[in-house]
């Protein structure tokens, strides 16, 4: 099969869990024999155009210098360089794809990257764009984005989304309710996440993943404060991109302003880590935490799950999808400190509870989250849209 997806955050540009999931299923695909290819703007540095990368074909197009003006279009109000790379991506890719004799094209939600579908079926993947989560979060979305966002989802030929709960938020948020997706979960790469040959800290919380609101960490470190309290010995490890300085003031320093000194001198942010150094984190802490407001899906976690940490996932978003409660890990409401405290401390003082978790979270990441399997899920996916267009 050949397949191209469009990314403008593959990898090593600047890149998010759209980024990583897009290198990482093209490469799978590619070492299966496939012909696959990606489409993008680049993020500048000494990348050529064009380069062959583990086997994936990987096009890094200039993107275009237009004046910062703003023009009505409507009701929306459309800055002409937004709207000038969106036009500009479809053509190019158009082009690319037909020369590169692609059967599918893939796109994603976030921002809307595409004006116009290309002349090949078009899946759109829904990983948790703006509209969906200033709709969960109860905010305005960006009118601008919002309109990029449901053209591109109504535009598409097939959709999937990386979890039930994503999928369903992103159409209600889009008003594009009752419009069928099928449902892909993100993969693990059970060979590189599993059990580590390092001792467990029976007193270790760990949190990996963007330092932000929006996962949690506020609300984690609240909580931890509650830990520290009852388990003297616990500590917190923080392995994250540290979020840039608002105003003059940094977010964390905040956070952490109202905690007792006791608690601080707990806490450790390590900054971001490489992705094989991942492994050994989660095999030694004894509970790993997730505590997102607003999760897509939760890679991270299902990482975590696959080394076989205790877990403590939020009950929000897509939490449920991964964790089973009381089986492969325990559920919290990350917005009630106490409620998260409470399954930190019940996992902390209970071994062998962790052990149940840990080995039932394991398994349950090798029966549905295992990257090969869902690698062939995908396949089948993107057959059974090329059938129903050709039946079209």
């Amino acid at each position: 099969m050949r397949i191209c997806f469009i990314c403008n955050e593959y990898p090593p540009a600047p890149h998010g869990g759209v980024g990583t999931f897009v290198q990482g299923l093209a490469r799978r695909l590619a070492r299966l024999g496939h012909d696959v290819a990606v489409v993008g703007w680049s993020a500048g540095g000494d990348l050529p155009e064009h380069a062959c990368e583990d086997g994936v074909e990987v096009w890094r197009l200039k993107p275009p210098r237009y004046p910062a003006l703003t023009l009505r279009l409507g009701r929306y109000e459309i800055t002409p360089a937004l709207l000038a790379e969106r036009v500009l991506l479809s053509r190019r890719a158009a082009t690319i794809a037909r020369d590169f004799g692609a059967q599918i094209v893939e796109s994603y939600d976030w921002s809307g990257p595409l004006w116009r579908a290309p002349m090949r079926p078009l899946v759109v993947r829904m990983h948790g764009a703006h509209t969906a989560h200033e709709f969960y979060e109860g905010r305005r979305a960006s009118r601008l984005l919002r309109f990029f966002e449901r053209r591109n989802v109504a535009m598409a030929d097939a959709l999937a989304a990386v979890s039930r709960s994503i999928g369903e938020i992103t159409l209600r948020a889009l008003g594009l309710n009752g419009t069928p997706f099928r449902v892909i979960y993100n993969g693990v790469d059970t060979e590189l996440f599993r059990p580590a040959p390092v001792e467990r800290d029976p007193w270790e919380v760990l949190y990996v993943g963007s330092v932000t609101r929006r996962k949690g960490v506020p609300d984690l470190l609240a909580a931890f404060a509650l830990v520290a309290r009852e388990a003297p010995q616990a500590h917190l490890t923080i392995v994250g991109r540290l979020p840039a300085p608002a105003n003059g003031a940094n977010p964390v320093e905040s956070w952490l302003r109202g905690l007792p000194e006791s608690v601080r001198s707990r806490v450790v942010f390590t900054g971001p880590k490489p992705h094989a150094e991942l492994p050994a984190y989660y095999s030694r802490a004894a509970v790993a935490v997730f505590p997102s407001r607003a999760e897509a899906f939760g890679l991270t976690c299902a990482e975590a799950m696959a080394c076989g940490a205790a877990i403590v996932m939020t009950s929000l978003g897509s939490g449920p999808e991964l964790v089973e409660d009381g089986s492969s890990g325990l559920l919290a409401d990350p917005r009630k400190p106490e409620q998260l405290a409470g399954a930190i401390l019940r996992l902390l003082g209970d071994p062998a509870l962790r052990k149940q978790c840990s080995e039932a979270a394991r398994r349950r990441v090798l029966e549905k989250f295992d990257a090969a399997l869902l690698t062939q899920e995908n396949l089948r996916f993107y057959r059974a849209v090329l059938e129903a267009h050709r039946g079209g």
